[in-house]
Parts: structure tokens; sequence; C-alpha cells
């Protein structure tokens, strides 16, 4: 009486390779590849955090030599962008 049937939308039965939306507009899952993929991604991307909090766990003093060094190395890849820079406009 106050139910009404619904009736499947066509992203609904057209199968396997169809785009399925959720009910965010922005989320679109094209298709089974696509989610074992986002999967994967997520099992590795735990997994780099797990074993970076083991490293500065068990040796702290080479992970933060390992910090400086990564910063170290950024700061003169940046001195040198600026270098660049003002040899073209100088």
């Amino acid at each position: 009486m106050c139910h009404k049937r619904l009736t499947p939308r066509v992203s609904d039965t057209l199968g396997f390779v169809a785009a399925v939306r959720y009910n965010e507009p922005r989320l679109v899952v094209l298709n089974a590849r696509t989610v074992v993929w986002m999967n994967v991604r997520k099992i590795l991307g735990t997994l780099a955090i797990v074993l970076l909090v083991f490293f500065v766990i068990s040796q702290p003093g080479r992970a933060a030599m390992s910090v400086r060094s990564i910063g170290t190395s950024l700061a003169g890849a940046g001195q040198s962008m600026i270098d660049f820079v003002t040899q073209v406009f100088v």
C-alpha cells in the first residue's frame, strides 16, 4: 500500500561491465578490476605505513637520518630551481 515497487535502473540491468553509481555522485566504479585495484592500493598503503612505523620504532636514529637526508635533497633541488629561474630572467 504505502510501498511502491521499485523498477530497476538501466545501470542495474546492464550487468558486469556497466558503471555502478553509489549515493555519492563523484564515486564511479567501472568494473571489478577497478575494485580489485583499489583494494590492492589500500593493502599496499597500509603495509607501507606499518613498515614505516616499525622502522621508526625499531631504529629511530636511522629513521631520523633518513628524513634529514630527504629534507636536504629536497632543499638542494629547490635551490637549484631558484638558481635556474634567476639565471633565466637575469
